[in-house]
């Protein structure tokens, strides 16, 4: 069989998300230098300390309107956000949190939620406290 456009260019692109499957994925909604600073720290440590770590543009899937596309390319064992994702209209469809548990995926990947990201920016405390939690989860996955 001969895939399709779309399954050929999932193909051809797939070796650019090889370190996407079985890492981490921080969803950037941030145009900010300072919050993308943040989120490349995080990316660093996770990276150092765990496995791989992906900065996801959220707008640059939100305007292709390819979640679905998203989610077959990649297999994240973690997806890092803050609460602008429940903004993203396309991508609010995948959010499901089990009200037994509290725990939360998109689409069917463990989600995290993250406190607005200038929280830790102007408070250290939440950094470390996020960085506790982060270890707690990725020891176990």
């Amino acid at each position: 069989n001969i895939p399709g456009d779309e399954g050929a260019q999932m193909l051809a692109s797939a070796w650019k998300l090889a370190s996407a499957k079985g890492g981490v994925l921080l969803l950037s909604f941030t145009q900010s230098p300072i919050e993308k600073s943040f989120l490349s720290n995080i990316k660093k440590a996770i990276e150092s300390h765990f496995c791989s770590c992906d900065i996801i543009d959220v707008k640059e899937w939100e305007d292709k309107k390819e979640w679905n596309r998203f989610f077959i390319l990649y297999k994240p064992r973690l997806i890092l956000g803050d609460p602008n994702l429940f903004q993203i209209k396309n991508l609010l469809p995948f959010y499901k949190e089990n009200a037994v548990s509290k725990q939360m995926f998109l689409n069917s990947h463990p989600f995290m939620l993250l406190k607005p990201l200038s929280n830790y920016l102007d408070t250290p405390e939440h950094k470390k406290s996020l960085w506790n939690d982060l270890c707690t989860i990725l020891k176990t996955r």
